[in-house]
């Protein structure tokens, strides 16, 4: 429901401090992709056209065996995509 995606958005930093109204027209957007552990979100060097957002679990973010971040619930990439 764009109900539940607005106070999603309204809990995360990048979206605390926007109107309601605004996240409403947001909320019309946002779509749902569930993935499963292990799968592959995106690969370096691939083209951001998109921002995710963690609702649930934990995404690790690493060049090889590398880790560079784990990100948690609330937690959001890709938003330099959108620029």
């Amino acid at each position: 429901l764009e109900i539940e995606k607005v106070i999603i958005l309204k809990s995360t930093s990048l979206f605390a401090d926007t109107p309601e109204h605004v996240l409403i027209d947001i909320a019309k957007i946002v779509k749902e992709v569930r993935v499963e552990a292990g799968e592959v979100i995106f690969r370096k060097g691939d083209i951001g056209n998109c921002m995710y957002l963690n609702y649930e679990g934990e995404i690790k973010i690493h060049i090889s065996n590398y880790r560079l971040n784990t990100l948690i619930n609330r937690d959001f990439f890709g938003d330099l995509g959108l620029l």
